[in-house]
């Protein structure tokens, strides 16, 4: 069973550091004071957007990135995490921040324990949003009428956490089932976020299927959600909860 836990209960995980994926908008604050340099291997050109951030810490890290918005350090690699060579590189973290369902879960697991120092953690991660009714439902209709024909159409307007969970549960097996880190857990961390109007908007495109739809579609998305939020006084309060699968690769210095 997944175990709640506060933020000030994470191990410390200072060194450096592999991740992929996407912290929301602001993955520079995820690994403030742990990582020094970030480098980035992106799946895809467009994705390998270069920034100059500085970022305090104690160590040095690669960022594997499906969903861009990342902090970048002295190197953008383009490849899929497990197609990547990591010239013989090894890392104390390889962090998957929203993406690990974009990795083969076998393959990405082993290719993890390859790059990972004895000792090192593997934390594989991502945000179960839930916004309020009053915001979740007009969205919802607002995308079926915008996008009849998407699969994504038969999802409630509230994401159900135990699917998650069950999702999460199938990567510590697959981490597991390498036989090279010891037994993975299961974390869960509860969060809120309040948002204006202008902010959700902002960050609404970049999530799930909105991405591809086209700009008609999706204006008439933003604009029934726009509405809601303007109904709720212009600003709302997001309910998060993380998911996390994470372990410590086996072994002895």
């Amino acid at each position: 069973m997944p175990r709640r836990r506060q933020l000030a209960q994470v191990p410390d995980s200072r060194g450096r550091h592999a991740a992929t994926g996407n912290v929301l908008r602001d993955p520079v604050a995820e690994f403030r004071g742990a990582i020094l340099d970030v480098d980035q291997v992106e799946p895809a050109e467009y994705r390998a957007v270069l920034g100059d951030e500085h970022i305090e810490g104690a160590g040095v890290g690669l960022l594997l990135s499906r969903q861009g918005f990342v902090p970048v350090g002295e190197l953008v690699e383009v490849a899929a995490f497990e197609a990547w060579q990591p010239a013989g590189r090894t890392f104390d973290a390889v962090i998957a921040a929203q993406s690990w369902h974009w990795v083969d879960p076998v393959a990405g697991a082993v290719k993890a324990a390859h790059v990972l120092r004895p000792g090192g953690r593997l934390a594989i991660f991502g945000h179960v949003y839930e916004p309020p009714t009053e915001v979740a439902e007009p969205f919802a209709a607002a995308y079926r009428r915008a996008a009849p024909d998407s699969p994504l159409n038969g999802q409630p307007a509230r994401r159900p956490l135990d699917l998650y969970q069950a999702a999460y549960a199938k990567f510590a097996d697959k981490i597991r089932e390498t036989e090279q880190f010891n037994d993975p857990e299961q974390w869960l961390f509860d969060w809120e976020q309040s948002y204006t109007r202008d902010q959700w908007l902002d960050l609404l495109p970049t999530t799930g299927g909105l991405t591809q739809l086209r700009p008609d579609q999706l204006a008439e998305v933003l604009d029934a959600v726009g509405g809601a939020i303007d109904s709720l006084g212009g600003r709302f309060t997001m309910d998060y909860t993380t998911l996390a699968a994470t372990a410590v690769r086996a072994g002895t210095s």
